[in-house]
């Protein structure tokens, strides 16, 4: 049976680029001055972006791991899951 919702399936590389990209939004919002060819001295804005980042980005993604952890509650449904799932494989149903 089909739930109607569409299924978006990221691949790990797909993923790691849209986290890049969003990195190197970040850092140019603050004045990250990109170059490919030759070294290029970087505003202050730009150099404390980066310094907060590796400070505080740490500690907001535990926090939104918390939060998650927190609105998980698939031990409490599990067993119902189970028993669900037990009764459509007795009436030949998976």
């Amino acid at each position: 049976m089909h739930s109607g919702r569409a299924r978006v399936n990221v691949t790990r590389c797909e993923f790691s680029v849209l986290i890049a990209a969003e990195s190197f939004a970040r850092v140019a919002w603050a004045g990250y001055v990109f170059s490919a060819t030759s070294f290029v001295e970087q505003p202050d804005s730009a150099i404390q972006m980066i310094i907060h980042l590796y400070e505080y980005g740490p500690i907001f993604v535990r926090i939104v791991i918390l939060l998650i952890l927190w609105a998980w509650k698939l031990e409490k449904i599990y067993p119902q899951i189970m028993n669900d799932l037990a009764e459509r494989e007795a009436r030949g149903e998976l």
